[in-house]
């Protein structure tokens, strides 16, 4: 098992061109950061894509998370749907949020409903 956190770059660039999604992340990291490589945001958003679309749950997650940072909420969606579906609870509670809200899909009581007892049942909001 590899230690992503303290891995280097030039591991994470190895083991990312091999598919593991998790070296990916790192990678991503490591060019936000700067970290062993130049800054590119392009290429971090690259991998952590990458990451995403091989089905790494957390890069799923932390697309959303980048497209509701950007307010482009119907793709925010779009990967909190793959997450919750996978099981992420945060993600389900995020859900409930852009249905509440009417962020990049049509408000929905009974789906915000839904997808808030999702998470709780899931431990996301934590009591």
């Amino acid at each position: 098992m590899a230690n992503y956190e303290n891995m280097s770059a030039s591991e994470a660039q190895r083991l990312a061109k091999q598919g593991d999604t998790e070296a990916m992340r790192r990678l991503s990291m490591a060019y936000i950061q700067g970290d062993g490589v130049s800054k590119d945001l392009d290429k971090a958003f690259e991998w952590i894509l990458e990451a995403a679309e091989l089905g790494n749950i957390e890069a799923m997650a932390e697309m959303a998370d980048i497209y509701r940072s950007i307010e482009q909420f119907d793709k925010a969606f779009y990967w909190d749907e793959k997450a919750a579906n996978q099981g992420r609870a945060m993600s389900m509670y995020n859900l409930s949020v852009h249905y509440r809200d009417g962020l990049g899909v049509p408000t929905s009581r009974e789906k915000h409903h839904y997808w808030y007892e999702q998470g709780k049942q899931n431990g996301f909001p934590p009591s």
